[in-house]
């Protein structure tokens, strides 16, 4: 059995230990204290259900745009049929703007694109499409009758169309349920369901657009909100949020009524998971054989070994069996190995004395002759890729040794289209000499890869290891940007994430936080207990500041004890002023180092993008000013511009 199915087996089975609750309150309190649970709860499913799709219109938006572009470039790229199969597309159809006409297709063998498309659906996909950004349409019967959505994307007087199923909506709304009729609810953001327990509501694509709730979420709000729900003639309390960049709007509901049960007695909850596996596994092999007579076998492999350069071998004769046409066939062959051994012993030893000097260098080098057979592979070759010394000794053929790096794995290539990439490869050879490409293996290798044409139309093909090359290369580029003590950004990445999270909020009305951190009694650490020290705590504060920020944010130290904050996607200053207290509390909190319990504080000013500054460089110097007027207040503060009269703590 696999080790992935013991521990599942074995998470499901500590999911069977009964947990009893006991208690007992009053029926009002009980009550109350479920609602505030429950107000809870649901909005922090609701926020991660928005979060999961929030991820899932990125993934699908990006995805769509990189396929459009390469299927425009007319650029093949394998395993796009299992990506577009992971996000849910049905294809992806590229349409003149002209005509409606589709030119281009992706993953037709899921659901084929029509000769044109229909102008009724043209019509609304034209309306929203945008040069700027991938646009989700509202989801619409397919034409198969099943609910669908599709992202539209103009390009080169195209417009690029992909179909995609609800069934990513439709699996994370059923792996939330609860209770007794506890659910999630999308809809898109026309109000229409994307996923609801009720399957019509889903198939017939209902518009619950004028439920309280929903409206509030299309409205880009969240919180927490009750209601009377018609499909299951109950009032009910949901969580809702949105889905920012998709707009599509995200409810957990619950009956009230459920919540009253559970006031009016404590019960005992039992679940049970049982899964059983059964894997086997058999494997049968067939292996079929067939023979020649034993003396013309003998004559072919004496026949491979002479090709192979044994000038040496001959056919032993055999004179109890063999046919008098063989033995006539045997003489012969033995005396054509005999000139051919003494004429190949000259050229024998001028070819040793140059393999010699071939085998001493530490890069690959292949000669081939004008039938693309190997005529020399040093050592350095072989072992770069992996070659038995029995292949070298036969002198493969240039598909042959492609194919054996195939096999190996040592290119992302799949079997399906091995053959493909052997006749690229195989094509530059015979078409001449090229300059020196760099190549980048599966095993993270990276050689730089090139063919020399030689006079007599054969070929030389030369591969150096420029590994360690390119991982200092890397190294110094991560060193330029990165600072060497805490491995935070340095002040050059910060601008840049403030360059794009200004653009970004533009577009969504969005506002930037740009905080300006200077640490409280930092230098009193390295007067007491030295510069190791204080090293160690300035680590040990860009940790915890990385802990108070999200992913989308970030944390750059921009010289001794200063830090910058970039804050992205702020809605109110509150949200900026929560984070700076977070931050500030992070700092407060005693730090160990070497033994010694260390404290500090931290002093903020903030700066808000668009309200004071347009620029990073002008946002950090307000930030920075205002993180001066802090301090003057005392320590562990922060002050926003230009209200930087009143610190706050």
């Amino acid at each position: 059995m696999k080790l992935r199915f013991v521990l599942f087996i074995s998470l499901s089975l500590a999911a069977l230990i009964p947990v009893v609750f006991l208690g007992v309150w009053p029926q009002s309190r009980a009550y109350e204290k479920e609602i505030a649970d429950v107000s809870e709860r649901h909005l922090l499913l609701a926020q991660n259900l928005s979060s999961a799709l929030e991820r899932y219109s990125r993934d699908v938006k990006a995805t769509f745009k990189t396929l459009t572009l390469n299927m425009v470039a007319q650029t093949k790229l394998s395993g796009t049929d299992e990506i577009l199969a992971n996000l849910n597309f049905r294809h992806i159809c590229i349409a003149s703007l002209t005509d409606r006409s589709v030119v281009g297709t992706l993953n037709e063998q899921i659901a084929a694109c029509p000769k044109h498309v229909p102008s009724e659906r043209f019509a609304i996909f034209r309306a929203i499409a945008s040069p700027d950004e991938v646009k989700f349409t509202q989801v619409m019967i397919g034409p198969d009758g099943q609910p669908i959505m599709y992202v539209v994307w103009p390009i080169n007087n195209q417009l690029a169309i992909g179909s995609i199923t609800t069934d990513y909506f439709v699996n994370l709304g059923k792996a939330i349920s609860f209770g007794k009729k506890g659910h999630a609810a999308i809809v898109d953001h026309k109000g229409n369901v994307l996923a609801h327990p009720i399957k019509s509501w889903h198939r017939t694509i209902k518009n619950i657009a004028k439920v309280p709730a929903v409206k509030r979420m299309l409205n880009h709000e969240t919180g927490v909100s009750t209601f009377f729900s018609p499909a299951l003639k109950a009032d009910m309390i949901a969580g809702f949020t949105w889905v920012p960049g998709a707009n599509w709007g995200v409810m957990i509901p619950q009956p009230l009524s459920e919540l009253r049960d559970r006031a009016d007695a404590v019960q005992q909850y039992a679940m049970r998971v049982i899964i059983a596996g059964v894997i086997v596994t058999a494997i049968l092999s067939w292996l079929l054989s067939g023979y020649l007579t034993r003396p013309v076998l003998a004559v072919i492999a004496a026949a491979h070994q002479l090709a192979a350069g044994k000038f040496h071998q001959r056919v032993a004769p055999d004179n109890h069996t063999m046919p008098l046409e063989l033995k006539t066939l045997q003489k012969s062959f033995n005396g054509m190995a005999e000139a051919l051994e003494e004429s190949a012993s000259k050229q024998a030893l001028a070819l040793n004395e140059f393999t010699a000097v071939l085998e001493t260098i530490n890069y690959g080098v292949l000669f081939m002759d004008t039938n693309l057979k190997a005529r020399i592979i040093n050592r350095a070759y072989q072992d770069m890729w992996g070659i038995p010394d029995d292949m070298v000794d036969r002198r493969p053929s240039l598909p042959e040794l492609i194919h054996l790096s195939l096999q190996k794995g040592l290119y992302n290539v799949e079997e399906a289209y091995f053959d493909d990439f052997i006749e690229r490869r195989v094509s530059a050879v015979k078409a001449g000499s090229f300059p020196a490409i760099e190549i980048e293996r599966a095993d993270g290798m990276t050689f730089e890869y090139q063919c020399t044409a030689l006079n007599d139309g054969e070929r030389m093909i030369t591969y150096f290891d420029i590994t360690e090359r390119k991982k200092a290369e890397e190294q110094i580029r991560h060193l330029a940007n990165h600072d060497a003590l805490t491995g935070l950004p340095t002040k050059y990445l910060a601008k840049e994430k403030m360059r794009d999270s200004f653009a970004m909020a533009e577009r969504h009305a969005w506002k930037i936080a740009v905080m300006f951190i200077d640490l409280d009694d930092f230098k009193a650490v390295n007067d007491t207990l030295g510069h190791d020290a204080g090293d160690d705590l300035l680590k040990q504060v860009g940790e915890r500041f990385s802990l108070c920020l999200r992913d989308t944010d970030l944390v750059a130290r921009i010289g001794g004890d200063e830090f910058l904050v970039i804050q992205t996607e702020v809605k109110t200053d509150d949200g900026a002023i929560k984070v700076a207290q977070n931050l500030i509390s992070s700092a407060m909190a005693p730090f160990n180092i070497n033994g010694h319990d260390i404290k500090i504080g931290a002093s903020i000013g903030i700066a808000l993008f668009p309200d004071h500054a347009k620029d990073e460089d002008s946002m950090i110097k307000i930030a920075d000013t205002a993180m001066y007027e802090a301090k003057k207040s005392g320590k562990n503060q922060y002050s926003i511009a230009p209200q930087m009269k009143k610190p706050r703590t």
